[in-house]
Protein backbone atom coordinates (compact mmCIF):
# COMPACT_ATOMS: atom_id res chain seq x y z
CA UNK A 1 0.00 0.00 0.00
CA UNK A 2 2.61 2.06 0.91
CA UNK A 3 5.03 1.41 -1.82
CA UNK A 4 3.28 3.48 -4.22
CA UNK A 5 2.61 6.70 -2.47
CA UNK A 6 5.17 9.12 -3.57
CA UNK A 7 7.19 11.79 -1.24
CA UNK A 8 5.10 14.71 -0.73
CA UNK A 9 1.77 12.92 -1.45
CA UNK A 10 -0.90 11.64 0.72
CA UNK A 11 -4.11 9.81 0.34
CA UNK A 12 -7.67 10.27 1.90
CA UNK A 13 -9.71 7.54 4.23
CA UNK A 14 -12.13 6.84 6.14
CA UNK A 15 -12.71 4.67 9.04
CA UNK A 16 -15.76 3.26 10.70
CA UNK A 17 -16.58 1.51 13.94
CA UNK A 18 -18.59 -0.91 14.69
CA UNK A 19 -21.56 1.18 15.40
CA UNK A 20 -21.17 3.16 12.36
CA UNK A 21 -19.22 6.17 13.13
CA UNK A 22 -16.63 7.62 10.97
CA UNK A 23 -13.15 9.65 11.62
CA UNK A 24 -11.38 10.91 8.44
CA UNK A 25 -7.78 10.44 8.07
CA UNK A 26 -4.69 10.55 5.65
CA UNK A 27 -1.75 8.58 5.38
CA UNK A 28 1.49 10.89 3.78
CA UNK A 29 5.03 10.12 2.64
CA UNK A 30 7.80 12.53 4.10
CA UNK A 31 10.06 13.13 1.28
CA UNK A 32 12.77 11.54 3.62
CA UNK A 33 10.59 8.36 2.83
CA UNK A 34 8.92 8.14 6.31
CA UNK A 35 5.26 7.18 5.77
CA UNK A 36 2.91 8.42 8.39
CA UNK A 37 -0.48 9.11 9.31
CA UNK A 38 -2.95 11.57 10.70
CA UNK A 39 -6.81 12.90 11.09
CA UNK A 40 -8.12 14.91 8.72
CA UNK A 41 -8.63 17.50 11.56
CA UNK A 42 -7.16 19.09 14.39
CA UNK A 43 -7.85 20.08 18.02
CA UNK A 44 -8.77 23.89 17.49
CA UNK A 45 -10.36 24.07 13.83
CA UNK A 46 -12.51 20.02 14.16
CA UNK A 47 -15.57 21.69 15.44
CA UNK A 48 -16.00 22.75 11.71
CA UNK A 49 -15.68 19.66 9.98
CA UNK A 50 -13.62 20.94 6.87
CA UNK A 51 -10.70 18.58 7.27
CA UNK A 52 -7.37 19.57 5.00
CA UNK A 53 -6.26 19.34 1.16
CA UNK A 54 -3.02 18.62 -0.20
CA UNK A 55 -1.67 21.56 -2.09
CA UNK A 56 1.67 21.54 -3.54
CA UNK A 57 3.41 19.42 -1.14
CA UNK A 58 1.98 21.30 1.69
CA UNK A 59 -1.35 20.40 3.91
CA UNK A 60 -3.81 23.12 3.85
CA UNK A 61 -6.73 23.66 6.26
CA UNK A 62 -9.61 24.73 4.60
CA UNK A 63 -10.99 26.36 7.31
CA UNK A 64 -8.82 28.52 8.64
CA UNK A 65 -6.43 28.10 5.87
CA UNK A 66 -3.02 27.48 7.54
CA UNK A 67 0.00 25.92 5.87
CA UNK A 68 1.98 22.99 7.00
CA UNK A 69 4.90 21.65 5.03
CA UNK A 70 3.78 17.72 4.39
CA UNK A 71 7.73 17.13 6.09
CA UNK A 72 6.86 19.09 8.89
CA UNK A 73 3.65 17.59 10.38
CA UNK A 74 5.18 14.97 12.38
CA UNK A 75 6.77 17.33 14.61
CA UNK A 76 3.12 18.95 15.20
CA UNK A 77 4.33 22.49 15.84
CA UNK A 78 1.48 24.89 15.01
CA UNK A 79 -1.95 25.74 16.24
CA UNK A 80 -3.71 23.65 13.34
CA UNK A 81 -1.78 20.84 12.83
CA UNK A 82 -3.43 17.73 12.15
CA UNK A 83 -3.44 15.45 14.88
CA UNK A 84 -0.71 12.28 14.35
CA UNK A 85 -2.13 9.27 14.42
CA UNK A 86 0.70 6.40 15.88
CA UNK A 87 1.72 3.70 13.01
CA UNK A 88 4.09 0.87 12.50
CA UNK A 89 4.87 -0.46 9.15
CA UNK A 90 5.89 -4.03 8.00
CA UNK A 91 7.21 -3.90 4.50
CA UNK A 92 5.00 -1.95 2.34
CA UNK A 93 2.29 -2.14 4.18
CA UNK A 94 1.29 0.59 7.05
CA UNK A 95 -0.44 -0.45 10.66
CA UNK A 96 -2.41 2.19 12.15
CA UNK A 97 -3.90 0.65 15.29
CA UNK A 98 -7.78 0.89 15.72
CA UNK A 99 -7.15 2.19 19.24
CA UNK A 100 -6.26 5.53 17.56
CA UNK A 101 -8.95 6.32 15.16
CA UNK A 102 -11.60 5.32 17.95
CA UNK A 103 -10.01 7.71 19.94
CA UNK A 104 -9.76 10.35 17.16
CA UNK A 105 -13.59 10.05 16.29
CA UNK A 106 -14.61 12.58 19.02
CA UNK A 107 -13.06 15.33 16.09
CA UNK A 108 -15.91 14.30 13.68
Amino acid sequence: MTEDLAAGGARFFTFRDHSGRTADFFVYRESGGATRAALDACRTCARWRKGYRLEGGKMVCIYCGMHYDIDTLAKGIGSCVPIALPVSQAGDRLHIAAEGLEEGLRYF
